[in-house]
């Protein structure tokens, strides 16, 4: 008997009709504890690559993306995203700090000399997903080529070895009883055996049952076995035979779980034998269903019956995986299957993309205005027939699928394209061979508020000692950076150290921290600082991607590969591509620090410096009034007035340490604009008498005195230094400077390949017309990009989600006739 008593949406459980006290009360402990489970976020780490099989000199675009499993919302805890290279000894050879920001981050990889012909790993990992044994980590192989490397035909016996798995449905093989037998067979390179021919024959050879494994080598056989007998599978692959004895345990009591697809609902059905009756039919079982969104639960009692069902309508599941889970009077699981619901998946389809042609290049519009919140995406753009990209996964498999498969899935993404009933029938059976409970049973009943061991990581933290007399306040100077504000310290009499939380720094970047003194001179801090993260530790993990197949079985390489390699090595070309590198990044940089200033910043290039020389010189282009000498420096817009300038002091102060805030303090009255120097009002403000442009980083202009904080202001000039310059020796000596343990990564231009012929087989099959990441478009607004005009029939890989939690991946293919 099957009664259903509780529909529950992990926030809000609705327990009735129970026969006793005790069972409402059990029932209520495994809901309890399963919502305890699940009220713990859990993150999941997918790359979008631009493609998989790579030439040396080429760069591996990445595009990353950070959600929650719960709801495929952007994870807004974790600001800290590790990617690691692995080579195939599992060596880390390259690695990064990604700053993630509302779920996304970008950056590339070149693919230099440190990468030889092979395969590698690339691997994605927060912090908080070292709690968990579960893959919520994103891993992926993929190939890289020498292109000076003569090949030759490789012929690679792949099935020296097979691999030939035989699982029973839900975790037993149960005597007299008729059961499921899940098959999977694969080759040495992990690749399953297509179509091969299984027959089951017991120790007298008789054929039990026979069946035919699908694309991934994947199937299954029923049959009734017996404890006392001995099965062998007799394997067909291709004429070749192979032999394997299953040695599956058959066992004397137990329950299994069978699921049945229908038009509407999933049929689950219970089976037991006569043995297990005797000893536990009158005991109640508890039936969950349930995933990290919802949760059913049924009372189960077989009394006489070996078998029962019940249909559950997919409308009272969640979308995506369900594991159904069946639990003795002692809180075990006693058996346990994986379904997966296909019905109001959370995945968006893109409209067709609308061009516009621009002579040499292409406009082409992503329609995503009729999404319902923000969309946040990714595009390859390669040729038609490219054979560089073969990824195993899509955004949709890893997030809904990977978290509960044991391995590697062989070609995920087939299972979400053109869903039909072939592929619900195959993704039930890798469930049923790979599928996995994503709960340690033991651990959520038995343990008790486990607090995580590792953390949420928000940035970059840091704390600081101070050496010398505690007895007196202090007062410290964290100089601005191009992501981080000017911050004051002031330390309490009896303290002696302090912490800055969330703080954000950039590779080639250093910390500058000064103590202010009397009148608001600088020296060096005299500090001893710690940062948090200190360094990138290794993810140790068991999982393995496929190798790719490309490059396994007889190949040879197009002639194009020697002129891609000299491409690579010249010189000319990399001048260029690393001169509009730096033009993007001042642009970026300057729209990223305008975001947080109230006038016009801009961030100084060495023909700037070059053309105005001295600071003056620069301001009085800018169209403003300029007095300088040697004890004075004045600058005025053309309706200059005195300004009275005035501001607090936070309290800053916490018990044990004390964190930052940007303060402007102390500013007494003067003529003109404002001035500040990293951050600090400037009083003696003759040093800037004939001052060099190429001291200073960036200049932020305020005409209008908005923003800055006190009454009657006429405007500010703040002025951010470059450290970095030899000659600024007076001002470093006011510097103590530290170096950054670990950093994020300055995204880079993607930069695309020069081929000598956008035609050729080697460009179709290898080349790159381009990669767009860290595109985002607001509600009601769609995203626009722009590239090269391919000569060349092509495609377009569209991956990402919205800020609701819809995924999206989509492939456009669009001829150029």
């Amino acid at each position: 008997m099957i009664r259903k008593y509780s529909p529950a949406l992990l926030l809000l459980f609705l327990i009735f009709n129970f026969q006793n006290a005790a069972g409402q009360n059990y029932q209520r402990e495994v809901l309890n504890k399963l919502l305890d489970y699940h009220s713990t976020p859990k993150e999941i780490a997918y790359l979008h690559l631009n493609k998989s099989i790579l030439l040396q000199g080429e760069q591996l675009g990445i595009s990353a993306y950070v959600m929650l499993q719960k709801d495929f919302k952007p994870s807004l805890e974790t600001t800290n995203l590790y990617v690691q290279v692995k080579d195939s000894n599992d060596v880390v050879i390259k690695e990064k700090m990604l700053l993630i920001d509302r779920g996304t981050g970008a950056d590339t990889f070149d693919i230099d000399s440190t990468f030889t012909n092979g395969t590698y790993s690339i691997v994605a990992f927060t912090n908080w997903m070292r709690n968990f044994k579960q893959q919520y980590f994103f891993t992926e192989k993929i190939q890289v080529i020498e292109s000076n490397l003569g090949f030759e035909e490789k012929k690679i016996d792949n099935l020296h070895k097979i691999d030939a798995q035989f699982l029973s449905e839900s975790g037993h093989l149960l005597k007299n009883t008729v059961n499921n037998l899940g098959i999977a067979i694969k080759d040495s390179l992990g690749y399953g055996l297509s179509d091969a021919s299984v027959q089951i024959k017991d120790k007298k050879n008789r054929i039990i049952g026979e069946t035919k494994l699908n694309r991934f080598g994947i199937g299954s056989i029923s049959f009734t076995p017996k404890i006392e007998e001995e099965y062998v599978a007799l394997i067909n692959y291709k004429g070749r035979n192979f032999t394997e004895i299953i040695d599956t345990e058959i066992e004397d009591q137990g329950i299994l779980i069978a699921t049945v697809n229908k038009e509407n609902a999933v049929e689950i059905v219970l089976k037991t034998n006569s043995e297990t009756i005797e000893n536990f039919g009158k005991d109640p079982f508890i039936l969950s269903i349930q995933n990290p969104g919802k949760a059913i639960t049924y009372q189960v009692t077989f009394n006489d019956e070996k078998a029962m069902s019940l249909e559950v309508p997919y409308t009272d599941l969640n979308s995506g995986i369900n594991i159904i889970t069946l639990f003795d009077k002692n809180k075990r699981p006693v058996a346990e299957r994986l379904f997966f619901n296909y019905n109001d998946l959370k995945v968006e389809e893109l409209e067709k993309p609308i061009f516009v042609d621009q002579n040499d290049s292409l406009r082409l519009t992503i329609p995503t205005k009729k999404l319902a919140d923000s969309t946040f995406l990714s595009v390859s753009i390669l040729p038609e027939n490219t054979i560089s990209d073969h990824r195993n996964h899509n955004i949709i498999s890893y997030m809904m699928l990977q978290p509960f498969v044991n391995g590697t899935i062989e070609d995920a993404s087939w299972y979400f394209r053109d869903i039909d009933s072939e592929k619900k029938t195959a993704l039930d059976l890798l469930l049923l061979t790979q599928g996995w409970s994503s709960y340690d049973w033991t651990e959520i009943f038995m343990k008790v508020n486990k607090f995580p061991k590792y953390q949420f990581e928000k940035y970059v933290h840091l704390t600081a000692r101070a050496n010398g007399d505690n007895d007196k306040d202090r007062r410290f100077l964290i100089h601005a950076s191009s992501t981080n504000p000017p911050t004051y310290i002031d330390l309490p009499a009896g303290k002696d150290s302090f912490m800055v939380e969330e703080v954000i720094p950039m590779e080639e970047e250093k910390l500058f921290i000064s103590k202010v003194r009397r009148k608001d001179a600088l020296a060096p801090a005299g500090i001893a600082v710690q940062f948090y993260p200190n360094h990138i530790e290794e993810l140790k993990h068991d999982a393995k991607g496929l190798v790719q197949k490309s490059h396994l079985f007889s190949e040879k390489l197009d002639p194009g590969f020697s002129y891609f390699n000299d491409f690579a090595k010249g010189l000319e070309q990399l001048d260029e591509v690393l001169i509009e590198t730096k033009i993007d990044k001042i642009i970026a940089r300057e729209r990223k620090l305008s975001n947080h200033a109230w006038g016009k910043v801009d961030v100084l290039d060495d023909e700037e410096k070059m053309m105005f020389n001295t600071l003056a010189g620069y301001l009085i282009a800018q169209g403003l009034r300029v007095s300088e000498s040697p004890d004075q420096f004045v600058v005025e817009t053309s309706l200059s007035q005195q300004s009275s300038e005035s501001a607090g002091t936070p309290d800053a102060g916490f018990d044990e340490t004390f964190t930052g805030t940007a303060d402007t303090s102390g500013i007494e009255e003067s003529r003109g604009l404002a001035i500040f120097m990293d951050g600090m009002p400037l009083f003696n403000k003759g040093m800037l008498y004939q001052y060099p442009l190429s001291n200073i980083d960036y200049i932020e202009i305020n005409r209008t005195g908005m923003g800055n904080g006190f009454i009657g202001s006429r405007g500010s000039i703040k002025i951010y230094s470059d450290f970095d310059v030899s000659f600024n020796r007076n001002y470093r000596n006011r510097l103590q400077e530290f170096e950054f343990p670990v950093a994020y990564a300055s995204k880079k231009k993607f930069y695309v390949p020069q081929y000598s012929n956008k035609k050729d087989t080697f460009f179709q099959e290898y080349g790159v017309i381009d990669w767009k990441s860290d595109l985002m478009a607001g509600k009601g607004e769609n995203i626009a990009i722009e590239f090269a005009k391919p000569e060349v029939d092509f495609k377009l890989i569209i991956e990402g989600f919205t800020a609701s939690g819809d995924l999206i991946y989509d492939v456009k293919s669009i001829s150029v006739n």
